[in-house]
């Protein structure tokens, strides 16, 4: 049982990353469409609560927000495979290869993605993302 545990664990990890590249590989017009709609949503319902708010901030503090949140998964995700069944001994080096490898790995996608750009600033915050999710399960 705790096998398929560990197996599922680290499919689940896999998984996750591919989900993350693959949001990745969305082309910038699609993916600033819809979270343009979103932000419009939100911004909206902020207008009825009598909170002015404009629009372009909004939307860009909320890609960020996402990449943030994207990466916050993937480091909880991290951090309970590692502890169940580390890759190499030291669980602190199974942990930073993944804090390093994803988010360039993911920056460099969106760099050869139409519409897309990699930033230094995205993979502050996806690590910034990861290491929180990493306390959280720590």
């Amino acid at each position: 049982m705790k096998k398929l545990f560990q197996f599922l664990i680290w499919l689940s990890v896999i998984l996750y990353i591919a989900f993350i590249f693959s949001n990745s590989l969305t082309s910038g017009e699609v993916s600033g469409a819809l979270s343009m709609k979103v932000a419009k949503i939100i911004v909206k319902y902020l207008d009825t609560l009598q909170i002015s708010m404009s629009l372009k901030l909004f939307h860009s503090l909320l890609r960020k927000l996402a990449h943030f949140i994207e990466f916050f998964g993937l480091g909880v995700l991290v951090s309970i495979a590692i502890a169940t069944c580390p890759l190499f001994k030291s669980r602190l080096l199974n942990f930073i290869i993944f804090l390093i490898s994803v988010p360039i790995a993911d920056e460099v996608i969106q760099h050869y993605v139409p519409d897309r750009v990699s930033t230094y600033k995205d993979m502050i915050i996806d690590a910034g993302g990861m290491i929180c999710g990493g306390l959280v399960v720590y």
